[in-house]
């Protein structure tokens, strides 16, 4: 059984960046980025996914603040 981060991301919640990725993954709007992140050329982060998915594991210098 999948076990889900109690964090969960939302729109005016945690940012995005704080995930590496989200967990039922299947599509959505593009607001969070997902593992493994891509760093482009202009420094922005690929492939992106829904904000809406649980977070499946949270960057290790955010887990202080969280």
């Amino acid at each position: 059984m999948e076990r889900k981060s109690p964090y969960r991301a939302e729109l005016n919640g945690q940012t995005c960046a704080s995930c590496f990725y989200w967990r039922g993954e299947d599509g959505g709007d593009g607001a969070c980025r997902r593992y493994p992140p891509l760093a482009t050329a202009a420094g922005t982060l690929s492939p992106q996914t829904s904000h809406g998915f649980w977070c499946g594991e949270w960057r290790a210098q955010q887990l202080s603040t969280l």
